[in-house]
Parts: C-alpha cells; structure tokens; sequence
C-alpha cells in the first residue's frame, strides 16, 4: 500500500489523476518466481517490480499534422528489497 500510495502522490503532483492509471507492484525471488504475497511476504533479495499504464491523449493534432489520437505511456521499475 504505501508503494502505491507513493505512486499516486507523484502522478498527482505531475497533474495526473491516478484512476487514469493502471499501476502494478509484483514481487519476485532471486530466481524470477513470483512470491505469493507480495510485499508483505518479501524477502531480502526479492525483486520488486512496479509498472505504470496510462494513455496520453494528444492535444496537439491540429498543430502537428498526423499527431493526434492516444499513445499508450508504459514506465517500469525493478527494486532489489533489502
């Protein structure tokens, strides 16, 4: 929750309302297998993965012939939990 939380805050802070995102927060072993439980069950070591989706829509179409529409926005983060 508090990954998210900070999440939302800094989308918030860039003039982006969270609902328009799609935010996940998974958790893996050394190994690449998925940890049941996610942050709550980490383990040092354990990789943190944090992915955000949001389609940008762009206002720009008149001004850019041919630049118009929505474009799918994807970020992605890997943490090594400690």
């Amino acid at each position: 929750n508090d990954v998210e939380a900070a999440i939302d805050e800094f989308l918030q802070s860039a003039g982006i309302s969270p609902a328009e995102c799609t935010t996940t927060v998974a958790v893996t072993d050394e190994e690449g297998a998925a940890r049941s439980g996610g942050l709550a069950n980490a383990e040092p070591g354990d990789r943190v993965h944090v992915t955000i989706e949001h389609d940008f829509v762009v206002l720009s179409g008149s001004i850019i012939p041919g630049f118009q529409g929505t474009i799918p926005l994807r970020a992605a983060c890997v943490f090594r939990h400690e």
